[in-house]
């Protein structure tokens, strides 16, 4: 528990970081956001003595967590619906499957336009992996898994084989490392 003495807010919130890294032998310091009652302390904390009619004298319990800054936006990968799956296969090619039921693969040195696109599925494409470099199965709310082949030459994705026997979306698909061997799990009872 941390008294508060009287000085400004700001200079209790620099002392109270100095504090914590401080104990923490902190070298060098680092950011610290601080919580009571499990909320993020948001103001000053005699803004916030006040706003709970607290006074100078009450004991708060004052929990520090580390502070993050705000994420900054990265490339985009644009799509025309939602993304519902997004894996990597062992080349390094970025693979999406989405909303609209297409798939697609993007290379990581050029994320504005698709590599290629696998079309087929009838429901919007929920599960992908890769079997090798050249090979991505995928399973979509359709109840079908697809086996596609990259085709270099065209930035096309061809179907090699479609998998029924679902009797509810399929949700997962993985693989083993090799190719060798590949999992669906879906909705079905």
């Amino acid at each position: 528990m941390l008294r508060q003495p009287a000085m400004s807010s700001s200079s209790r919130t620099f002392l109270k970081r100095e504090l914590v890294n401080h104990v923490l032998n902190q070298d060098p310091p680092v950011a610290y956001d601080f919580l009571i009652n499990s909320e993020y302390l948001e103001t000053s904390l005699s803004q916030y003595i006040e706003s709970h009619g607290l006074t100078a004298e009450s004991v708060i319990n004052v929990e520090y967590v580390l502070s993050f800054p705000a994420p900054e936006e990265g490339p985009t990968v644009n799509h025309p619906d939602w993304i519902a799956c997004v894996r990597t296969s062992q080349d390094g090619a970025i693979m999406t499957g989405c909303y609209d039921n297409v798939i697609r693969v993007w290379s990581r040195s050029n994320l504005s336009a698709s590599v290629c696109q696998g079309t087929g599925h009838t429901a919007p494409v929920k599960t992908i992996a890769a079997m090798s470099n050249d090979r991505i199965i995928s399973g979509s709310k359709d109840r079908s898994l697809r086996l596609w082949k990259r085709q270099e030459n065209d930035s096309s994705l061809a179907p090699i084989a479609v998998g029924l026997g679902h009797t509810d979306a399929v949700e997962s698909v993985a693989t083993c490392p090799d190719g060798s061997s590949r999992w669906a799990s879906g909705g079905d009872l």
